[in-house]
């Protein structure tokens, strides 16, 4: 990568790093304050190559819900009604 303005300037992942803003952070996982460009883009890759899988993980999880949410509906409605 080079930017426009100046051309002799070039970018590589190797020496660019991102940095947290930990001040505005929603979540509770942080993985550290600084690290490196090339880092992020391993961890970005894992979590793509990844993406499938966890995919798979929550439709399995959610026809478990909706078969437990049947299964106690079902229940639910069997069950006589107080007086």
């Amino acid at each position: 990568l080079s930017p426009k303005d100046t051309p002799n300037i070039a970018y590589s992942p190797s020496n660019m790093v991102y940095k947290n803003d930990t001040a505005n952070m929603f979540s509770s996982y942080n993985f550290c304050g600084e690290i490196k460009f090339d880092g992020f883009l391993k961890r970005l890759d894992n979590a793509i190559t990844k993406l499938p899988e966890k995919i798979k993980e929550l439709e399995n999880s959610l026809k478990t819900t909706q078969e437990n949410i049947a299964k106690y509906t079902r229940l639910v409605e069997q069950k006589p009604s107080y007086p």
